[in-house]
């Protein structure tokens, strides 16, 4: 009696756990890509405290122009130059063959104060941008 139960925990209970956890590193490799950097501007210039940045990561099409968008994100509390910079992108959205257009904005009401871009990134290149923003007119 005790034997059957104990036959019936390992075949029913124990081993359906283990081959379970043996399953999940390969369902775990799906992780998001993380895009990081700093954006900059050579203007004397101090942010207001309403400054925002604006980042959008686009694959560039065959003219090494934006395409389509893989990833926008906000950032708030800018601080003072550099202004460090991440966001994660989807699983798999981003391919080793690919390239990629990153374009940045720094608003303040609504009106765009800096601007920028950087082009001809790969996936490799993505986790240390450094951009250089120009006072937009």
């Amino acid at each position: 009696m005790i034997i059957d139960r104990f036959a019936e925990l390992l075949v029913f209970g124990f081993m359906p756990l283990m081959i379970g956890t043996m399953a999940l590193p390969l369902c775990g490799n799906a992780q998001a890509q993380a895009v990081a950097g700093e954006m900059y501007y050579r203007e004397r210039i101090a942010l207001p405290p309403e400054a925002e940045a604006i980042l959008i990561l686009a694959e560039a099409d065959d003219s090494g122009a934006p395409g389509r968008t893989i990833a926008t994100r906000a950032v708030k509390r800018l601080g003072q130059v550099p202004i460090r910079f991440s966001m994660d992108v989807e699983p798999g959205a981003v391919a080793e063959q690919r390239r990629y257009v990153l374009v940045a904005h720094i608003r303040v009401a609504g009106h765009a104060w800096f601007t920028g871009e950087a082009r001809d990134l790969d996936a490799a290149s993505l986790s240390s941008i450094r951009l250089l923003l120009e006072r937009s007119s």
